[in-house]
């Protein structure tokens, strides 16, 4: 599938920003709902503005906050300008109580919600963004910035630009909505060892009925990105729930050093695309980590490829471990060698390992098999695929859309066909005991207990001293030092578990990790008890949790997670979403 993207706001838009009046300094309050509000006041707490126009005529200083009340609905495009730094971050944000304030256009596709261009740490968090022709949209045109951090968004219906239709005047290579675009296509290359941007995280963002996440850098008039790989770098993106879009969820074109983990996307709703139809899109890509995501449902549109993730072109060092691909009508993964619309864009050292595969490429004019090599001219993509389970293959494991087949160009080893399997992500409830699993903590004496409080708000299960286990990540609390996911066996036989571990968040004093069979160790492999796999403060990579296992029906696995020496429990986020198969 070669995907044409273009998605910039380009140079007329930084052209046509309001004209800088004022720095701001300190926290601004807007809030419409207001009889006190007054766009010529101070816009303070206790008299607020009434729009964005201040915040959009004036320039906010380093460390400056723009605070909109919760509950309040503004049907205008924000636009504030800014330089932050890394000790002293501006933040667009939220104040009062109550639902996220609310930033909406009237359905046309050249609305915008929130408009950044060239920024330098900012952060926007707890907005809700809908009904444009964009979510946030951030543009640069010089390079050398860092630092964007996105948290707690929540964007709807936002997919009135599709396929390039209709062209945008002010921003000509746009090419499908999305809650987040980040476009760096109208900057000059940086030059080597330097980027455009660094330090982007995205977390906790919700999009439904529009396209998720785009970082792109495609110049005005190219199909394909302009930019190298390492121009967008350092990014880290977590606990993504996307859901029903038209276009893909994803488009990662160019980027490097990124980590894309504890996300749950499901791709139904997509329509057939001309060049081929796909969930998520990895073009001009170096050193990724795609860990401990579901991807399912990718439907049947007619068109080819329909594939959950395609690795098309131009990547190297990517590595695919512990996700859980379901249900795709095309194949789960598929890599194709592609550049620049013709081929020798090979996809270099992959590694595909510990996944759990369920029921993907079996429609007709697809990608078929659960991972589809495209191998017809070029280099072929080449690595290794290893330790993955995989049940329901209507087109088997490995398949070769043309050219070499498959296990010819990969190293392929200890990949096993199951029957049954207990992926814990799918089956994560608000029923403990559902499917055999239990979300617990340890009350000393060899015992556990079950956690006690669901919070279906953010769909974990939790104790009072800030323990919780969630169906992506768990977290030990100032008491319950240790967490765990627990499954009982429901019949006897050998079990394969795949998965990996790794720190979800960087500080805090490290955390350590344990696979046990009815309290003894089966990983790592030591028999004592107290043998503990260690996860370094910084450590966002972690370890691979393979292990084949005999056992007995009643027989307990438990995945437990301890807190550091000093049990500091801050940043001690750990993602974990064991699959346990027979």
């Amino acid at each position: 599938m070669a995907v044409a993207t273009a998605l910039t706001i380009g140079a007329s838009l930084a052209a046509t920003a309001p004209a800088v009046a004022a720095t701001l300094s300190g926290t601004y309050y807007v809030d419409n709902s207001s009889g006190s509000c007054s766009d010529s006041g101070p816009g303070s707490s206790t008299a607020p503005w009434c729009t964005f126009g201040p915040a959009n005529s004036n320039t906010f200083a380093a460390g400056s906050q723009l605070l909109l009340k919760r509950g309040d609905t503004f049907q205008q495009a924000l636009k504030p300008t800014g330089v932050g730094t890394s000790s002293a971050w501006i933040t667009i944000g939220a104040y009062g109580t109550g639902s996220r304030p609310i930033i909406k256009g009237s359905g046309v596709a050249s609305d915008r919600t929130i408009v950044l261009t060239n920024p330098d740490y900012w952060r926007v968090q707890d907005v809700e963004l809908s009904t444009a022709g964009e979510g946030i949209l951030v543009n640069y045109t010089t390079t050398g910035h860092q630092g964007l951090d996105f948290e707690r968004v929540y964007a709807h219906d936002i997919q009135t630009i599709f396929h390039g239709s209709p062209a945008q005047s002010d921003d000509p290579r746009l090419y499908n909505s999305a809650a987040i675009t980040v476009d760096i296509g109208g900057a000059p290359s940086p030059s080597a060892g330097s980027s455009v941007i660094s330090g982007i995280t995205i977390r906790n963002l919700e999009a439904t009925n529009t396209a998720a996440i785009y970082l792109v850098g495609t110049a005005t008039g190219a199909s394909y990105p302009t930019q190298p790989a390492s121009a967008i770098s350092d990014v880290f993106v977590s606990e993504v729930y996307a859901h029903a879009s038209k276009a893909p969820f994803f488009a990662f074109e160019p980027t490097s050093n990124l980590h894309f983990v504890s996300s749950y996307v499901d791709c139904s709703g997509h329509v057939a695309e001309s060049q081929g139809t796909t969930c998520n899109f990895v073009y001009d890509v170096s050193d990724a980590v795609f860990a401990n995501n579901v991807f399912i449902n990718m439907n049947n549109t007619g068109s080819h490829d329909e594939t959950a993730l395609d690795i098309e072109g131009v990547t190297d060092n990517i590595r695919v471990s512990g996700n859980y691909f379901g249900n795709n009508a095309g194949a789960g993964i598929e890599y194709l060698n592609f550049a620049n619309g013709g081929s020798g864009g090979a996809n270099t050292n992959n590694m595909v390992d510990g996944n759990t595969f369920y029921n993907n490429g079996g429609a007709a004019g697809s990608q078929l098999g659960q991972i589809a090599i495209y191998a017809s001219s070029g280099t072929p993509a080449s690595g290794t695929i290893s330790n993955n389970v995989y049940a329901s293959s209507p087109n088997g494991f490995l398949s070769s859309a043309s050219g070499s087949a498959a296990s010819s160009l990969f190293t392929v080893t200890g990949n096993t066909a199951v029957t049954a399997e207990n992926a814990s992500a799918m089956q994560f409830t608000s029923t403990q005991g559902s499917k055999g699993w239990r979300q617990q903590g340890y009350t000393g004496s060899g015992g556990w207990a079950d956690l006690p409080t669901f919070n279906s708000g953010v769909n974990q299960w939790e104790a009072s001293d800030g323990a919780f286990v969630g169906n992506f990540e768990l977290q030990a609390g100032s008491s319950n030092l240790w967490v765990a996911r627990t499954w009982t066996a429901s019949s006897s036989g050998t079990v394969h578990i795949r998965g990996q571990v790794f720190k979800d968040a960087t500080g805090g004093d490290g955390v350590k990790a344990l696979i046990e069979r009815n309290g003894a160790a089966i990983w790592p492999s030591s028999p004592d008890y107290l043998t503990y796999k260690s996860l370094p403060a910084g450590d966002t990579n972690g370890f691979a949790t393979d292990v084949d296992q005999t056992v007995n029906a009643g027989d307990i696995i438990r995945f437990v997670v301890f807190a550091g020496p000093s049990h500091d429990v801050s940043g001690d986020l750990v993602s974990w979403i064991p699959s346990i198969s027979y």
